[in-house]
């Protein structure tokens, strides 16, 4: 009987995500590879902000060249610089690299890159740098109202916030006053 219904629900799985994404649509709501989901407000005057990158920033060129609007792409990860400064080249005026690392407080931390994935993080038990060969080497970190500042000044407003911290995102989300989140449209987990 379990068995049945396990392959009914595997037969019936492309049609349900089909339906969803209908759904969705009608919602106002998109889905782009290879796993972003937002809703679809964003125009040539949106500000996103790409936290955590990585040396192919795909979502912010998607949501380039989808609505021409501007993206910062925050990472820290040294190896990723030369990569991003292309992508600055390649759409000057529409994307800006951020080389700082996001947690709760800003000052200097120790940043850890994995030397075998591109993902390296500030958490010492991250899977990566627990079993990659890793260089540490200190960053400058900003925290959530600091990087508003730099992006849009003290009163402009993000429209979208998409956040890739490497297993800190629950932490750094929950160590954050809710007011600090004001003027942000829309956030992200990656």
């Amino acid at each position: 009987m379990n068995m049945m219904i396990r392959i009914k629900n595997f037969l019936l799985r492309p049609v349900r995500k089909n339906i969803g994404i209908k759904m969705a649509k009608k919602l106002g709501i998109s889905y782009s590879p290879p796993n972003y989901i937002y809703a679809e407000r964003l125009n040539p005057n949106s500000l996103v902000i790409d936290v955590g990158c990585a040396d192919d920033p795909d979502f912010s060129i998607h949501v380039i060249k989808k609505f021409n609007c501007k993206c910062f792409g925050v990472d820290p990860t040294r190896k990723h610089f030369a990569a991003l400064k292309k992508v600055e080249s390649d759409y000057t005026g529409r994307f800006v690299h951020l080389p700082f690392a996001v947690a709760n407080k800003s000052g200097k931390l120790i940043f850890h890159e994995s030397q075998n994935n591109v993902s390296g993080s500030i958490m010492n038990g991250h899977t990566n740098i627990k079993n990659d060969q890793i260089t540490s080497y200190e960053v400058d970190s900003i925290n959530i109202m600091e990087l508003k500042r730099i992006v849009v000044g003290n009163d402009g407003k993000i429209d979208f916030m998409k956040l890739d911290l490497e297993g800190t995102e629950y932490n750094f989300l929950a160590n954050t006053q809710i007011n600090d989140l004001n003027n942000i449209d829309q956030i992200s987990k990656n």
